[in-house]
């Protein structure tokens, strides 16, 4: 059943239906066993927010207007069911035409509101509201790291020429086998990841900022997330006199996570912050910002003491999915299935948005990806190789 929504419209909209299980007799007489009305299927949805007074002379007046609470949840379910098996010979007949509610019964089918809410509440979107707001303070170009680093990139520049010169003399050891291809690939592998990959974002960035000097703008929007996707099958099974099956039922569960800023500030074009500088300049302290977000603190602490003004929330956006079907139909001895059918859908939404300060504080987190367990792997066979050479180093100097 269709229906539009509104803004503090509730929608619930319960079908039931007739379910009457009856034995066709010899005599093709009907003998009712079993009756009732099952929820076979529901529309529910409800909306809750507020108005911001004023909101349009505020937009007028280019004020900044916050973000208020907003909760939305939508729900549909529907499922059909039917049963027809026989005793032949007596011979009996048992039928169930329409709304056989035992496969359904079994499972979880119906998603309840408290069951997503409960999801919801486990979700903390804190660490994505200070990201947005230290995405905001570091989008202009980080100058004193930049210049603090430049040595490293001249060196690069320098190294390529000799490099280039070198490779054909590499090619011929890795040919011979003198020189081994591992530790040739974790070079060039952690000189692109750290070096020429860095290096170009700095250019971007240097490109845009030199763009950006034609105009000036002091209110900035940004918004960081993540997404959680998550699958599961279980088997629900009756063994009953008469027959046996199972009820497979899979789940997909979406999660989307968000954390929204917008604010008033004048972040630099140009950034000479010694605090990131000082912190990006420690050796390997971007592997510590893997699992705490120090470099994140240090940018949204920047952030926090140049802005006027700012507004800023946490969204949750979930999607639960319930899919339900008949599997290993079976009929016990002297009994035969001539239908048996049961399908089920049942599919929740849930949106929310709260107003959520920017966090002061440094966040655990683990941010790992395949290219940074990569990155983990060449570092430490980089230092075991440095860790290895200085026996060596020792003992020629003792002679």
């Amino acid at each position: 059943m269709a229906f539009k929504l509104r803004p503090g419209e509730n929608v619930n909209l319960p079908i039931t239906g007739s379910e009457r299980h009856y034995r066709i007799n010899p005599d093709n007489s009907q003998t009712t066993i079993a009756t009732g009305s099952p929820l076979i299927a529901r529309d529910c949805s409800h909306v809750q927010g507020y108005d911001v007074e004023g909101y349009h002379k505020l937009k007028r007046e280019g004020k900044l207007v916050p973000i208020t609470p907003w909760y939305k949840y939508s729900s549909r379910m529907t499922w059909t069911a039917r049963l027809h098996y026989s005793q032949p010979s007596v011979p009996y007949n048992w039928k169930t035409d329409a709304n056989w509610s035992h496969p359904i019964s079994l499972t979880p089918y119906d998603i309840t509101e408290s069951a997503v809410l409960s999801i919801a509440n486990s979700k903390d979107t804190t660490r994505y509201v200070q990201a947005a707001a230290s995405s905001i303070y570091s989008s202009k170009f980080d100058a004193l790291t930049f210049l603090a680093e430049f040595h490293k990139t001249t060196s690069m520049f320098q190294n390529a020429v000799v490099k280039l010169a070198n490779l054909a003399s590499t090619i011929r050891k890795l040919k011979k086998g003198v020189l081994h291809p591992g530790i040739l690939l974790g070079d060039l592998y952690l000189e692109y990841r750290y070096g020429w990959r860095l290096l170009y974002y700095d250019m971007v960035d240097i490109s845009k900022t030199l763009a950006d000097l034609a105009w000036k703008r002091d209110r900035f929007s940004q918004r960081t997330g993540a997404n959680e996707n998550s699958s599961s099958s279980v088997d629900y099974m009756y063994n009953g006199p008469a027959y046996q099956f199972t009820v497979n039922m899979i789940e997909e569960l979406k999660i989307s996570l968000r954390g929204t800023v917008v604010a008033d500030i004048e972040p630099p074009n140009w950034a000479f912050n010694p605090l990131t500088t000082s912190w990006e300049l420690i050796p390997f302290s971007f592997i510590a910002d893997w699992f705490i977000g120090i470099g994140t603190w240090l940018e949204t602490l920047s952030f926090l003491f140049l802005q006027t003004n700012y507004t800023s929330a946490g969204g949750i956006n979930i999607s639960l999915k319930r899919t339900m079907a008949l599997t290993n139909k079976t009929a016990s001895a002297g009994y035969s299935i001539v239908i048996m059918e049961a399908a089920c859908q049942s599919e929740a939404l849930l949106r929310m948005r709260n107003p959520q300060s920017v966090s002061n504080f440094p966040l655990i987190r683990v941010n790992l990806d395949v290219p940074k367990v990569l990155d983990l792997l060449a570092i430490f066979k980089e230092l075991w190789a440095q860790e290895a050479e200085r026996p060596s180093v020792r003992k020629r100097t003792r002679i």
